[in-house]
């Protein structure tokens, strides 16, 4: 087993002081068990209850989400002969014991069961879901999912809506958009607008009366340092912080910006470090977030996105209005991966901005959270009250949610 990167522990102990350094990196160290949502769109969670136990899946309920299953334990005896009894279901001229592995694990079942394959069950850790519970959305609310790929809470805000809101979800990498897409039409999600463009450059005719943005982050609360291909591909630095924190800035000024007075944005990470949680939203509570990027940054960003790798959305200076999904049309694929020095801005707000190039976001105040709310989940101190951080366990990812209503 890996070490924790030790920068990671560093930053760990700064934040936390020993002994809660020692009990997050514990929950790095574990087997995180499988959990999974009932898409209540397609499904009831009794249903998919008494078809998984017949499949040899045990799972028990959560004591703070109705639609949301742990997996107990795995009856390998009864999901083998259901396996078997379902071995027309794969793929011609494959022998039984190629189709059932020997050493019988719980998503060799789960990925198998028509429930998956349906779209009626979405696997999904449970810190995953706690974003969408707090954003709460409505049937009829005009709903914007700002970095929605793969498509776990966008999904999530169509069954809590009854398939009602009104949901935009962007996704800036072509590839990731396409499984964006692929998820939506599995889970009966379909009508959600995908525009594969990068948020911080929508159009500002775009309004939403609530935005989820669960930001690009470290991952520092999902470390498995047992899973030795995912531990590898994680890097902890200085510079790699300080470049995301940059991202996550310009994303939460921005939209902040998509919502009128009184419109909610709900944040959320899934890192376990102030750098990314409370000392941004903080930054948005003192309106210290820029909204934009410096003349210097943008002429650089320009020309960077120059030479046929993608075009712009060219939104109408002036006035705003509800989402049009014709309007998405206009939007073309950007660059794979998140520019972290901040997009461009597009000529409205360039034209708003002057010769600074950057200008302040709105106001906006906190909307407490309350921990009794969530029940069993294992929380973390922060550094603002009314924010949440969850500890990385054998169940729970480490996650940050924080919600802010624009003033």
């Amino acid at each position: 087993m890996r070490p924790v990167p030790e920068f990671l522990h560093h930053k760990l102990e700064e934040q936390y002081g020993s002994s809660l350094a020692v009990k997050i990196e514990a929950g790095f160290r574990v087997e995180r068990a499988c959990t999974l949502r009932v898409n209540t769109l397609k499904a009831a969670r009794g249903e998919v209850r008494q078809a998984l136990d017949e499949a040899g899946v045990l799972t028990e309920t959560v004591a703070w989400y109705a639609d949301a299953l742990a997996v107990r334990s795995l009856d390998e005896k009864r999901a083998r002969a259901w396996l078997e009894a379902h071995a027309g279901d794969a793929a011609e001229g494959q022998a039984d014991e190629q189709r059932i592995p020997q050493r019988l694990g719980v998503l060799d079942v789960l990925r198998t069961h028509p429930l998956y394959q349906d779209g009626a069950i979405y696997l999904q850790n449970l810190s995953a879901m706690i974003p969408a519970l707090v954003m709460a959305p409505r049937a009829g609310q005009a709903v914007l999912d700002m970095c929605a790929a793969p498509g776990g809470k966008t999904c999530q805000i169509a069954a809590l809506s009854g398939g009602g809101a009104l949901i935009t979800a962007c996704e800036k990498n072509a590839a990731r958009a396409e499984r964006l897409r692929y998820n939506l039409e599995k889970q009966g999600a379909g009508r959600a607008n995908v525009m594969v463009c990068d948020a911080r450059q929508l159009d500002p005719l775009f309004i939403f009366d609530a935005v989820l943005l669960d930001a690009p982050c470290s991952g520092s609360g999902t470390v498995l340092l047992a899973d030795e291909r995912q531990a590898r591909k994680q890097r902890f630095a200085p510079d790699l912080l300080a470049r995301t924190a940059r991202t996550q800035r310009a994303l939460l000024a921005r939209a902040l910006e998509a919502v009128p007075a009184g419109g909610v944005v709900t944040y959320s990470t899934c890192s376990v470090l102030a750098d990314e949680n409370e000392d941004v939203v903080q930054a948005a509570l003192d309106r210290a977030l820029l909204s934009g990027v410096s003349d210097d940054e943008s002429a650089s960003n320009r020309s960077r996105n120059a030479g046929g790798r993608g075009r712009r959305g060219r939104g109408k200076k002036g006035g705003r209005g509800r989402k049009d999904t014709a309007r998405a049309a206009r939007f073309g694929a950007l660059d794979d991966g998140w520019d972290t020095e901040g997009a461009a801005p597009g000529p409205a707000a360039q034209a708003s901005r002057g010769s600074a190039g950057a200008r302040r976001s709105p106001a906006c105040e906190l909307i407490p959270l309350d921990p009794e709310r969530f029940t069993g989940v294992p929380l973390l101190p922060t550094r603002v009250p009314g924010t949440l951080c969850v500890c990385p366990t054998d169940r729970y990812e480490g996650f940050f949610v924080a919600q802010l209503k624009k003033l």
